[in-house]
């Protein structure tokens, strides 16, 4: 347990701790809030029994028990407190107080204490089906479009795209990382 109060107060105790371990830019903090509020919505649908992830539009707030609240935030903080034991295949110089990163077939943004998933690759299991051979997608995560928003990058039109190969998959992600993240990456360990 930890020493975080209970309830809302403890959630955004939480954030700000979290927020500070990502660097403490307004980008961190939309993309955790958004975690947070994603998470908790999450535990109160699962306990009303709602189907999908959109029970209710802020409801979860008023209706989440002091425990769901600790339940969502103790969630996030599992991903955003991550040690990175794959070493880095390429990172950017200093962005929004962190790097970006390239970890085998995910984008990170990172800091010394944390980091969030901005991007990642993965073999299309629909298309294998269909076409008896593999295919690689590259997808953005909800915090990328944060980042785009709040720390001057250029989505792409599509959050989504193929490629052929898993190195293809790869140049999509540097791509993604010089062009919309504005963070070009160089070889070397972060």
């Amino acid at each position: 347990m930890s020493n975080f109060p209970q309830g809302f107060e403890g959630m955004q105790a939480r954030l700000d701790a979290m927020v500070e371990a990502l660097g403490g830019s307004h980008f961190a903090r939309v993309a955790v809030a958004n975690e947070l509020a994603g998470a908790l919505r999450r535990v109160v649908n699962d306990r009303l029994g709602f189907a999908g992830s959109h029970g209710l539009t802020f409801a979860e707030y008023v209706l989440a028990s002091r425990a769901e609240f600790d339940t969502a935030s103790s969630t996030v903080e599992q991903r955003v407190y991550r040690e990175m034991t794959e070493p880095s295949d390429a990172v950017s110089a200093s962005v929004h107080g962190g790097v970006i990163a390239l970890r085998g077939t995910c984008l990170w943004f990172e800091t010394s204490r944390a980091a969030l998933l901005l991007a990642h690759a993965y073999v299309d299991a629909c298309h294998r089906r269909r076409a008896g051979k593999d295919r690689w997608s590259v997808s953005l995560t909800e915090e990328a479009k944060a980042y785009f928003f709040h720390a001057g990058g250029s989505e792409p039109a599509q959050s989504s795209t193929g490629a052929g190969s898993r190195d293809g998959a790869v140049k999509s992600l540097r791509r993604l990382a010089e062009v919309a993240f504005r963070a070009p990456l160089s070889a070397g360990d972060a």
